[in-house]
């Protein structure tokens, strides 16, 4: 029991990492937003809705699959402490972490709802698509009703919970996917017919 109370809290590493991984990707997509705009400039002075629209794609994907990439190698990591009795199985370790990670979140656009239908000079959609930028695609879909920009929270904490889950359990997602058409053949037949 001393030795589970001296490890650094693993839930609170991982949450500063989905947090963080939210905010890098923001920047990457209004990164990418701003390169394809200088690429392909027009005479608009503001950013066009299809490049904002492309790179918010983009960002989301690299959100997921950093979001996953971190939860995955955190619940591999506690498999070794788990086995070793240096820490207790949660199964919904990822999960929690991902609705911690999300709290940020979920303050800033309340309040941003807030002071956008008390003041004038405050919008809305430029705050949430600055600090949320891979969500843009969706923002942009549900303008201007309030209850689905909430939506985009549920993201995180379920692809952390389903990267934790296959870390601990050690299924690598790539192999899933590059083996799924392919025939793995019958080793116990093969041997068979060799020895006839």
């Amino acid at each position: 029991m001393q030795k589970q109370q001296t490890l650094k809290n693993p839930l609170f590493r991982l949450v500063l990492s989905i947090f963080s991984s939210s905010l890098v990707c923001a920047l990457t997509a209004i990164t990418i937003a701003l390169a394809i705009y200088m690429a392909f400039s027009s005479d608009n002075e503001q950013i066009d809705a299809t490049e904002k629209f492309l790179s918010s794609i983009v960002g989301l994907i690299l959100f997921m699959f950093t979001v996953y990439a971190n939860a995955w190698r955190f619940g591999s990591r506690d498999l070794n402490l788990v086995k070793y009795n240096h820490l207790t199985y949660d199964s919904k370790r990822g999960l929690k972490a991902g609705l911690y990670a999300v709290i940020p979140f979920f303050v800033f656009i309340t309040a941003t709802l807030i002071l956008s239908t008390t003041s004038t000079t405050i919008s809305m959609n430029a705050l949430l698509e600055a600090s949320m930028m891979q969500y843009y695609f969706w923002f942009a879909i549900v303008k201007n009703q309030v209850i689905f920009y909430y939506a985009p929270l549920v993201i995180p904490p379920l692809v952390a919970w389903y990267g934790y889950l296959n870390g601990y359990k050690q299924i690598y997602l790539r192999d899933k996917i590059m083996l799924s058409n392919t025939k793995v053949p019958d080793t116990k037949r093969l041997k068979d017919k060799r020895f006839r």
